[in-house]
């Protein structure tokens, strides 16, 4: 009797065994029904036959969908800003589109009636003038112990094509830009940017452009080298001639150590002293590496570029700021000096 119990239960057991395979082939590993796969599986091969036919590429707005007066208006909304529409689209507008247009027109015939589409040269204009002066009025304002050259370099940093361009495209600018290519390029996208600084201009007036360019524009330098940016060449002359602009005619570069001389791992650490006291250190591959490096760092520390020295302020910490204040130029490398009151410090040893 034993012996049979033993048996159904052992057939009950494969029973449920063969009912749980079942149903787990009828569906996949990702829950999906068994009435699914026949139509994912005609999706599947129709995207593949799509795919082997070259398409040509279309912009956005060809597509049925796509409503240009309500992207307007979103992108108004992501910024934060109330721009009319009448302006938004003089902005998204290239010169190159109208002329695009003009040949267009030509081509099918139709009469040579001039088009009132404006493009945003003017406003591009407006908002370049604007732009200049304020960055560096706001780069004069935090970084009090630079020559004007690294207020230039910085300047020229953050107004060039592929900075302007980037910013263009974080903002959600590149779908809405009308030009003769369907991917506009990085001066079109930074030409878009002036334009959109134009109109604030215009309609929103300075104060307002201004925190506008404090929270779009000059965010982007936040956390970078400024040493960097401004690429100075030849730090070791250009430390020679600060010092002798300061009355110290002097300085002396130190090996401080050294590792695995004479491999390809080889690493040399160089100090620069003056009056005996460490001013800046660096370290390379080779010596005149490092001596550069060293000199490099030395300046850093003179200007006060250093992480902890160079701190921007942006966003409401900001804009009560008066950065008219800081419109004077700077002196130029050659002729530039330690202040008085910082001179100690500025030189002081860092060992």
């Amino acid at each position: 009797m034993a012996t049979i119990l033993r048996n159904v239960n052992a057939a009950k057991n494969i029973r449920d065994l063969l009912k749980k395979s079942i149903e787990h082939c009828t569906r996949s590993e990702r829950g999906l029904k068994r009435w699914q796969v026949d139509t994912l599986r005609v999706m599947y091969w129709r995207a593949q036959s799509y795919d082997a036919i070259p398409h040509p590429e279309r912009h956005r707005r060809e597509w049925q969908n796509w409503n240009y007066k309500s992207e307007l208006f979103a992108f108004s909304q992501r910024l934060s800003e109330k721009f009319s529409e009448e302006m938004l689209r003089v902005c998204f507008t290239d010169k190159s589109y109208v002329e695009k247009e003009d040949e267009q027109r030509k081509e099918l015939g139709m009469p040579e009636i001039e088009l009132r589409t404006e493009n945003n040269s003017e406003l591009a204009a407006i908002g370049t003038n604007k732009l200049t002066p304020f960055i560096k009025s706001y780069l004069r304002y935090f970084l009090k112990n630079v020559p004007e050259e690294c207020i230039s370099a910085v300047h020229n940093y953050l107004m060039s094509d592929t900075v302007l361009a980037d910013i263009a495209s974080k903002i959600g600018c590149t779908q809405l830009i009308l030009c003769n290519a369907i991917n506009p390029s990085d001066e079109v996208k930074a030409q878009v940017l002036r334009a959109l600084i134009g109109a604030l201009m215009k309609e929103k007036g300075e104060k307002h452009t201004e925190k506008f360019i404090i929270d779009f524009i000059l965010t982007y330098i936040n956390d970078q080298d400024i040493m960097e940016v401004w690429n100075l060449p030849q730090a070791e002359i250009a430390l020679s001639n600060v010092l002798k602009n300061n009355g110290i005619t002097e300085y002396e570069p130190r090996l401080l150590r050294e590792s695995g001389r004479n491999t390809i791992y080889a690493c040399f650490m160089v100090g620069m002293y003056v009056d005996k006291k460490l001013i800046g250190f660096g370290s390379g591959e080779t010596v005149s590496i490092a001596r550069e490096m060293a000199a490099y760092d030395a300046l850093r520390r003179m200007f006060k570029l250093t992480p902890a020295s160079t701190l921007f302020k942006f966003g409401k910490d900001a804009y009560n700021i008066d950065f008219g204040s800081s419109s004077q130029e700077y002196s130029l490398l050659n002729e530039w000096k330690l202040l008085d009151l910082d001179r100690k410090h500025q030189l002081k040893s860092i060992s």
